[in-house]
């Protein structure tokens, strides 16, 4: 008996297979029409950039600004301000100004946006010449005294904001390098009554540390200034008093909530040279006097 040929085969596997539906043509019809879409759209942008010149490069870094990184921080939004100027986590803030002819992000500012991210900095741009919405009614430039040129500046734990400098701004590396340098918490050590309240006592919040002859450095200098690190506590400053130097007065209301000391074999206290630590938080009063005692939470 002969053996059936291939074409034959294939002829009936031809025969046998469903035809193509209406659905299948008109999938391929909207496949076609959303490339020429893209196609036309395509086309569109390269004749701006052609007929532009460098509109469509302003245009680009423009968006690539507000979406990749660097969020605008509005003058009239005084919660935003607070939070960038006084909540203690580091910014890192590009200035524009009224007369500006471009509001774009210096170029090493883009470059070095991905690494400071991920060093815990918060990018943002806003004019630093006009007046912010603030009981001073002054621009970042005047109310900080910064340069009426600043390119940005960073700004972390309660602190002055600090302004870019020339030599920071070279490359991505050494920006990245000031910054962190700039924003790294530090304990201050108090050596003059006149510093206690540029400190202390004229900021929100404030954490003096006493003890005879001063917290020792490496308590100043590389136990403490991790733990500052934490988000919680990055608006609390955190002074040092030699208690041997400064005498503190306190009211007594705020001495009987101090832990009592235990006492030696000879039943005197033992005060020595143990370290203290007291919470100062500044009250929302007109006078702007610092409230003892208050919770620094």
């Amino acid at each position: 008996m002969a053996r059936p040929s291939a074409a034959a085969g294939r002829a009936g596997g031809d025969a046998g297979a469903p035809k193509k539906d209406k659905w299948s043509k008109r999938a391929k019809e909207e496949q076609d029409e959303k490339w020429r879409k893209t196609r036309n759209l395509v086309i569109g942008l390269g004749m701006l950039g052609l007929l532009s010149g460098g509109l469509f490069q302003v245009v680009y870094t423009i968006w690539d600004a507000i979406y990749g990184g660097f969020h605008h921080i509005p003058l009239d939004n005084s919660n935003k301000l607070k939070d960038v100027f006084f909540s203690g986590e580091p910014w890192l803030v590009h200035c524009t100004y009224p007369d500006s002819t471009t509001p774009m992000v210096h170029p090493v500012l883009q470059n070095a946006r991905t690494k400071l991210s991920t060093e815990g900095f918060r990018l943002g741009t806003m004019d630093c010449g006009s007046p912010m919405a603030s009981k001073h009614n002054k621009s970042v430039v005047d109310r900080f005294h910064l340069p009426k040129t600043a390119v940005g500046f960073v700004v972390a734990n309660g602190d002055k904001p600090k302004p870019l400098t020339h030599q920071s701004l070279t490359d991505a590396k050494k920006l990245t390098e000031y910054a962190k340098k700039a924003a790294e918490p530090k304990v201050v050590q108090i050596v003059s009554v006149h510093e206690f309240p540029a400190h202390c006592t004229e900021r929100r919040r404030c954490v003096v540390l006493g003890q005879r002859g001063g917290v020792a450095k490496k308590m100043r200098q590389e136990i403490l200034p991790p733990l500052m690190h934490d988000k919680k506590v990055r608006g609390l400053k955190l002074v040092s008093v030699d208690t041997a130097k400064f005498q503190v007065k306190l009211d007594e209301k705020i001495l009987s909530t101090r832990k009592k000391l235990p006492k030696d074999k000879d039943g005197k206290a033992s005060d020595s040279r143990g370290l203290t630590a007291m919470c100062l938080h500044r009250s929302d009063e007109p006078s702007g006097q610092a409230d003892q005692g208050m919770s620094c939470e």
